[in-house]
């Protein structure tokens, strides 16, 4: 795993580097307590879990020493009433997993220390759980465990907030109730005061701080390293956390102060899985006074201790560490991949200019077939192996790593060997397209590898419930190759070769980007054949669908190559890559609507994938009647006269983004309900008709039959995913049509994503 090894280097070096100087401890200005957090005690392979003998041998050596560990609110009442004796440690774990109770509190007992568990009260009551790469999937403890625990054992309870969101991110009511509702929950469930709060990830802003003191909770514990003193807030409480990784010298120079620092990296990590670096870099030192109060909290506090969830809105937490419901959790992931679809499909739009201005038609034919047989041998190599991954790791968290290893390694090895063979194939037959050579098929032998990988992670990141880094990924590639374009045109002049290896290039720096930023975020494992093989099993028969899904708009390029003119292709292409605007909301909403189907009761997938659909049509059909005015003027304006046949292919492409859209969210929604054949019924229908009728029409009309095959495909791909998905779900025909609620959805969603692409912010 690149990113745990990295902070496992760091963690020894500081560790050496503390031997090294003679173990020496830091000092502190006055009496100052250490507070030392876990998550789990467990022996699998969860990132969160640390093994039992390593636990064990960590409170030996802690009892060796001579100290006396407390419970945190203990703890922190003696270090500000002035009472704390020295050699004190308080011991803390986070979200409340059941084997605290069944590893940890034996260990804890036997050695005579108590501990602090921060518990998610909507958690502990079953109307919540942790979003894919967020906590863990193993059991937490229940609220009747919870009552037989506290104040009878070495374990006392705190609240960790309702739902684990980041409250930096929450709008002002939620906020407040996330800190005001658990404080409430707490004392119900066990008739005490509760006396301190965990901030989840430990982000915290001055609101929240205002917030604590209103609702009554004296201490707000962070995750940010370091000894608390009396000059710290007691909002901002420090722990140092023990990792899975750390050897028992590690531990002990924590013990020391020597990792009271924040290791290098750290912010980057958490801004890219959480979207917020350090929570306290507005305040280091900040005292109560010293901190400005926001306004009045929004709401009261109103606990209910068991309420009805809403079927299809129960809550979750979001790849943006929020907690929300299902239905803002689906809009903001897919206003996430819409936004940064567009933005790919930007710098893609630019370096197509470049193309267009800079070559001639069967010129840029010739670079169309070079780069989108890559793209096609990377969508092939999947497998279905990035769908059934990231649906296995969604469920099971503490798997990500391992089926991330066995995606990276068959994804890999399978590009290459389609690459190499499709290059000698086309060899031995020579029966490459006309203006394509030698060199140009062995790029596409060199690089299809790596498209192979950094397509498959990505795809594995978003269907893992991490559409920001997924879809910010996503767009380094067309970046790169537009600013390269554009580099190169203004020194030289542009030939197809020199493009095509600047694409491949592209490819290769976006593809290490990709595999750095997945092993910070998921980590690398031990390779499994038994793993590898469940996820092929599923996995293969969601691959027909989503590799013909893809093919659908690629293949209809590809035959061109080879059944018409070079100059016709280059026509057609830039027609695709205009019409294909059309299609980025519905992709984006099929994407995210897969992680949020796969945590979801069964009940309500139906209903989700509805609701999915009508929005999507309420906003496609206004879309694709503008274009259809709008692309006349706009080609060849920005694509020069010589490409103005390209407007009648865009006209007849246009349409079929109702087809797409039918396709895009059903297929998903049939592959997040263990329908994998059933979620490939439309693409493989689509792609037979659309090969046929290629075939048929394109000789006849060129660009032309190809844009009217496509639409004609998709069309009858949509139709063939809905009866497939219908025999499934059972719904009428009716619930397919939008309604007026459907339409004031649009218009808000519309705005949020405006909000978002505006600010870049999540929208309070």
């Amino acid at each position: 795993m690149i990113g745990h090894a990295a902070k496992r280097s760091q963690t020894r070096a500081r560790t050496l580097w503390w031997r090294a100087r003679g173990r020496r401890a830091v000092d502190s200005a006055g009496p100052a307590l250490r507070i030392l957090f876990y998550h789990r005690i467990a022996d699998d392979s969860d990132p969160l879990a640390l093994a039992c003998d390593r636990f064990d041998a960590q409170m030996a050596l802690l009892e060796a020493q001579g100290y006396q560990v407390l419970d945190v609110v203990t703890a922190l009442d003696r270090l500000y009433d002035g009472s704390l004796e020295q050699d004190v440690i308080a011991l803390t774990f986070d979200d409340g997993y059941v084997d605290n109770a069944l590893n940890a509190l034996p260990v804890l007992e036997r050695h005579g220390f108590q501990a602090t568990v921060f518990v998610v009260t909507d958690m502990a009551a079953g109307r919540a759980i942790f979003a894919p790469g967020h906590g863990s999937s193993a059991p937490v403890l229940t609220w009747d465990e919870i009552r037989a625990l506290d104040g009878r054992s070495a374990l006392t309870f705190e609240p960790h907030t309702v739902s684990h969101p980041d409250l930096t991110h929450a709008t002002d009511t939620a906020s407040w109730k996330e800190i005001a509702e658990s404080r409430a929950a707490l004392e119900e469930a066990l008739g005490r005061e509760a006396s301190a709060l965990a901030y989840p990830g430990g982000f915290v802003g001055a609101r929240e701080l205002s917030y604590m003191g209103r609702a009554g909770i004296r201490y707000g514990i962070t995750c940010e390293p370091g000894l608390t003193t009396t000059a710290t807030d007691r909002r901002l409480i420090r722990r140092t956390q023990i990792d899975s990784t750390d050897r028992l010298d590690d531990f002990e120079a924590k013990l020391y102060g020597s990792h009271d620092s924040s290791l290098l990296g750290r912010r980057l990590y958490r801004r890219l899985k959480y979207g917020a670096g350090n929570p306290l870099r507005a305040y280091p030192t900040a005292s109560s006074a010293s901190l400005t109060a926001p306004a009045e909290p929004p709401v009261e506090p109103a606990f209910h201790p068991t309420p009805e969830p809403d079927p299809v809105r129960e809550t979750v937490v979001s790849d943006f560490g929020a907690a929300e419901t299902a239905d803002a959790s689906l809009a903001r992931g897919s206003a996430v991949l819409f936004g940064t679809q567009v933005v790919a499909n930007l710098g893609f739009f630019i370096a197509v200019l470049i193309l267009a201005r800079g070559l001639a038609p069967a010129d840029r034919g010739t670079i169309a077939f070079i780069t989108l047989s890559m793209l096609v041998i990377a969508k092939i190599a999947r497998l279905g192996l990035p769908e059934a991954s990231s649906l296995f790791a969604v469920r099971t968290p503490a798997r990500a790593a391992t089926l991330v290893t066995n995606l990276g390694l068959a994804t890999l090895s399978l590009g290459a060997f389609l690459g190499w063979a499709f290059v000698l194939v086309l060899l031995a037959v020579d029966a490459r397209p006309a203006g394509t050579h030698t060199d140009d098929l062995l790029l596409i032998a060199l690089v299809a590898p790596v498209a192979s990988l950094a397509d498959s992670l990505v795809g594995f990141l978003v269907g893992a419930g991490h559409p920001r880094a997924g879809g910010l990924l996503n767009t380094i590639h067309p970046w790169l190759y537009a600013v390269g374009l554009l580099v190169l045109a203004s020194t030289s002049d542009l030939h197809p070769t020199s493009a095509a290896v600047l694409w491949g290039v592209a490819m290769v720096v976006a593809g290490l980007l990709v595999l750095g930023v997945t092993g910070g975020l998921r980590g690398f494992g031990r390779p499994s054949v038994t793993a590898f093989r469940e996820a092929y099993q599923f996995g293969v028969r969601a691959w027909i669908g989503s590799t013909l899904r893809f093919l659908n708009f690629r293949t209809d390029q590809i035959l061109m190559g080879f059944i018409t003119t070079e100059a016709a292709l280059g026509v057609y292409a830039v027609a695709v890559n205009a019409s294909e605007v059309l299609l980025l909301l519905p992709q984006a909403t099929g994407l995210a609507l897969m992680p949020l189907i796969a945590i979801a009761d069964p009940s309500i997938h139906r209903e989700r994938a509805l609701r999915a659909f009508r929005i999507l049509i309420a906003l496609t059909v206004p879309a694709i009647v503008f274009a259809m005015f709008a692309g006349p003027l706009v080609i060849p304006l920005l694509f020069g006269d010589e490409y103005d046949p390209s407007v009648v292919p865009f006209l007849l492409l246009a349409p079929g983004a109702v087809g797409f859209t039918a396709i895009a969210v059903f297929s998903s929604a049939a592959l997040a309900g263990d329908q994998p054949l059933r979620s490939s019924v439309g693409a493989a229908l689509a792609f037979v008709c659309g090969v046929v009728l290629v075939l048929v029409l394109v000789p006849l009309y060129g660009a032309q039959g190809a844009g009217l095959a496509a639409t004609l495909a998709f069309t009858v791909g949509g139709v063939a995913q809905v009866v497939a998905y219908r025999g499934h779900a059972h719904f009428a025909l009716r619930d397919l049509v939008p309604g007026p609620a459907d339409a004031a959805d649009c218009v808000g969603g519309l705005r949020r994503i405006g909000r978002m692409l505006g600010t870049g912010k999540r929208p309070g």
